[in-house]
């Protein structure tokens, strides 16, 4: 502000200040940062699932919307279901789990979101695979 004097009292005139147009974040969901600052676990996830997606030619807003079925919070680390039974952002229980890895010839890790969404793609992309998730699914 600039403060003028005028006569015994003092008047204070705000300065006019040039409009700054204000812009979100720059965020990429390919490289996971915010003008070169890593972002939180959560956009780590979505990138981890986006990456897979395109790896294996399969549609982002299906498994997107499965995740956030079987995870409303949008996690992974720590997230159990059907009483401990079922693990992660894709929910997937042991018997599953090694069931599909055996059938496709693959060693992944359960405990690696990216993991996950890799063996779910490659399931859901099986006639009726979808059916493994069934209550998510259903009416797509």
């Amino acid at each position: 502000m600039a403060v003028l004097g005028i006569g015994y009292g003092i008047w204070h005139k705000p300065l006019s200040q040039p409009q700054i147009e204000r812009k979100p974040p720059i965020y990429s969901i390919i490289s996971g940062t915010v003008l070169g600052v890593i972002v939180s676990p959560l956009s780590q996830y979505q990138t981890e699932l986006w990456e897979v997606v395109q790896e294996l030619d399969y549609d982002y807003d299906i498994l997107y919307d499965l995740w956030k079925c079987e995870d409303s919070e949008l996690r992974h680390d720590g997230v159990f279901g059907d009483s401990g039974l079922a693990y992660g952002g894709f929910q997937w229980h042991d018997k599953s789990w090694y069931y599909y890895n055996q059938k496709f010839g693959l060693k992944l890790n359960r405990l690696l979101f990216e993991d996950q969404a890799q063996l779910t793609i490659m399931v859901l992309k099986e006639p009726d695979g979808w059916r493994n998730w069934y209550n998510c699914l259903k009416g797509r």
